[in-house]
């Protein structure tokens, strides 16, 4: 009912409705829950799950044992760090740009017995009674300060590192800083991989490239659970380069045409090249 609601209101609306309702006291968890502003489903078990295999098995590693990871954008869990404890990480390194995640230590229970049966490992004794007891337990790192989180990550010190639908979000004026510190955390010998989602987050279409610089950059639209940076697939490949990796696309979608007439791209933002648009997301590796 709700998915229904959000496809029948238009976009227009939907940014002024979460510019007010941001503002709210408590929004988010209450928005979160009736799925009005969400950061990802990586709060769901088999989501969590599919996620971290699809770039397990696109990175092509062996073993995880004994493994650091990073995943940054997490979002509303940690479920991340308890499938890399079942994978036989070392421990996890999780980033993002706040406090969002579900303190719930029943939510996290529940889904380690899950991932127990699901992946067939040993059961875990599950003592902890808190939200710090468990991210001690499964030696989990909680970071967020969005980039200035890389601050408190070794050089050369990840082995398997991936994002979901998050390189979109992070802000136009941070994403080559963000790119740079991602590059010196990495090992040399591990690529990292990124499902990077190139459409609007209003109506899954182009809608967002219709504003200038000034207004969708400003603090207003940054802060309303529907900023992305909207910089498209070719600058972004540019981006990875300039901090020293080598991009592979793995896989891409894209449109027959535009969404929208490319004559309501505002000129901030509208790109020598207009078919760079047609690619709505793509999956990426990135090598040192």
């Amino acid at each position: 009912m709700i998915s229904l609601l959000k496809k029948l209101i238009p976009w227009q609306l939907k940014i002024i409705s979460k510019i007010i309702l941001m503002r709210l006291p408590f929004a988010y968890p209450l928005l979160s829950k009736l799925y009005i502003v969400r950061h990802g489903d990586m709060d769901n078990y088999n989501y969590a799950l599919g996620v971290f295999q699809k770039h397990y098995k696109a990175q092509n590693i062996k073993t995880l044992e004994g493994k650091t990871i990073l995943e940054f954008g997490v979002g509303d869990s940690i479920l991340t760090g308890i499938i890399g404890y079942f994978h036989g990480c070392e421990d996890t390194i999780l980033i993002d740009s706040g406090y969002y995640i579900k303190t719930d230590v029943n939510h996290y229970k529940l889904a380690i017995e899950h991932f127990a049966k699901v992946l067939n490992k040993p059961k875990v004794d599950q003592t902890f009674k808190n939200i710090d007891e468990l991210l001690r337990f499964f030696n989990i790192s909680y970071l967020t300060k969005g980039t200035e989180s890389f601050k408190e990550i070794k050089d050369n010190s990840i082995d398997f590192c991936f994002s979901q639908a998050v390189l979109e979000h992070i802000y136009s004026d941070e994403i080559e800083l963000f790119m740079r510190e991602l590059h010196r955390v990495m090992k040399s010998d591990f690529p990292s991989t990124h499902q990077v989602d190139l459409k609007d987050h209003l109506e899954s279409s182009l809608n967002n490239l219709k504003f200038s610089k000034k207004i969708w950059e400003s603090q207003l639209f940054k802060t309303s659970g529907f900023y992305t940076n909207r910089i498209n697939k070719d600058r972004m490949l540019n981006i990875f380069e300039s901090a020293g990796f080598k991009p592979n696309i793995l896989s891409a979608t894209k449109w027959d045409e535009l969404p929208i007439p490319a004559d309501s791209i505002h000129q901030d933002i509208k790109p020598k090249n207009i078919d760079t648009l047609l690619t709505s997301d793509f999956m990426v590796s990135l090598a040192k």
